[in-house]
């Protein structure tokens, strides 16, 4: 920030630390979602800068310079701050589009909120588990499979045609390489 923006008798040392106690307490109070006090924080001293850079602040009375620039900060941040969690989150979660998406990505589904205990989740009757790790494998074979082998599985899966014993072992040796050798401990 240029020296030429900085208010009378305030120095650049004395502006951030005001900027620090300023955010600190208005971005306590507006952290939303996946928004912490760290990004609020940021949030508060780039709001800070951009205004005072734009030479925006106009000292007033006989109080001294530090208070003013203190009050007015402390002010202007929590309007600013208060803005941004209205504009970047959703007031009204039934209400669609895009308020819809927001309103999701700010209120995540956690599993616990459908009514299933932990020994429901993990029971071994259930199958989640399994589920997951099943999906973590296919995913890391598709990832890794070369183009031959992916139309070999492609084809083993579709059960339409039987594979040759020559595209068996071709298949097995492209799932053992790509699990590291370790297919016995996935069958």
């Amino acid at each position: 920030m240029s020296k030429d923006y900085l208010p009378e008798g305030i120095t650049e040392e004395k502006l951030v630390e005001i900027v620090k106690r300023v955010s600190l307490g208005s971005a306590m109070k507006f952290q939303f979602g996946y928004h912490d006090v760290d990004d609020m924080m940021q949030k508060a001293h780039e709001l800070a800068i951009t205004f005072l850079s734009e030479g925006k602040f106009k000292p007033r009375g006989e109080k001294p310079m530090e208070l003013q620039l203190t009050n007015f900060l402390r002010i202007w941040i929590h309007n600013r701050l208060s803005n941004y969690r209205r504009d970047n989150s959703c007031r009204y979660p039934n209400n669609g589009g895009a308020n819809q998406v927001k309103y999701n990505l700010i209120h995540p589904l956690h599993i616990y909120s459908q009514g299933l205990s932990n020994s429901d989740i993990f029971a071994r009757g259930s199958g989640l588990p399994e589920d997951i790790e099943k999906k973590e494998i296919i995913d890391r074979l598709m990832d890794n499979f070369k183009k031959g082998e992916r139309k070999l599985y492609d084809k083993y899966i579709s059960g339409e045609e039987e594979l040759t014993e020559k595209e068996e072992n071709k298949l097995f040796k492209a799932v053992k390489r790509i699990l590291n050798g370790n297919v016995e401990d996935y069958v």
